[in-house]
This record gives structure tokens, sequence and C-alpha cells, in this order.
């Protein structure tokens, strides 16, 4: 239902925060 939609939108939203994240400290590594 709409619901369960809400709920894979928001995994969704929160995997792609964790990919910045991962991504962001891979760049601050890679530029020392």
């Amino acid at each position: 239902g709409a619901g369960q939609n809400v709920l894979n939108i928001r995994a969704g939203i929160i995997s792609d925060q964790e990919k910045l994240k991962y991504l962001q400290e891979y760049i601050r590594t890679q530029c020392k």
C-alpha cells in the first residue's frame, strides 16, 4: 500500500545519505 511506498522512499533517502557520507570521507582521505 501507500504506507509501504513511503517506507521504501525513506529507506532510499537514508541509504543515499550514507553513500554521501562515505563519498565525502573517501574524497577527504584522497585529498591528503
